[in-house]
């Protein structure tokens, strides 16, 4: 499968069948990564029952759900974790501190 080339996002391809579940998924990386606020910035271990729509970077040594995804975005939706890759120019803003 193709993807965006600075979020990841899912393409749809020419003849997909379900082109739905695709488009579904890229509005998702789309609505975590355009104008991202996050409730926690450097935090090594996620939340035990996080809320949908919690958003987190993880520090350089995430454990648990966040293992391997140091820096990125990491947001919990209705199917689990979601991870944006850190790409040049992602920005978002820390909720606490603004």
């Amino acid at each position: 499968m193709t993807q965006t080339a600075r979020l990841a996002a899912p393409l749809i391809e020419s003849g997909q069948i379900d082109k739905a579940t695709t488009h579904n998924e890229a509005l998702t990386i789309f609505d975590l990564g355009i104008c991202a606020a996050v409730d926690g910035y450097l935090v090594e271990t996620p939340p035990p029952s996080p809320a949908v729509g919690i958003c987190f970077v993880p520090g350089a040594s995430p454990t648990g759900a966040w293992s391997g995804h140091g820096a990125a975005l990491a947001c919990y939706t209705a199917g689990g974790w979601r991870f944006i890759a850190p790409v040049d120019g992602l920005t978002a803003l820390v909720k606490a501190s603004g």
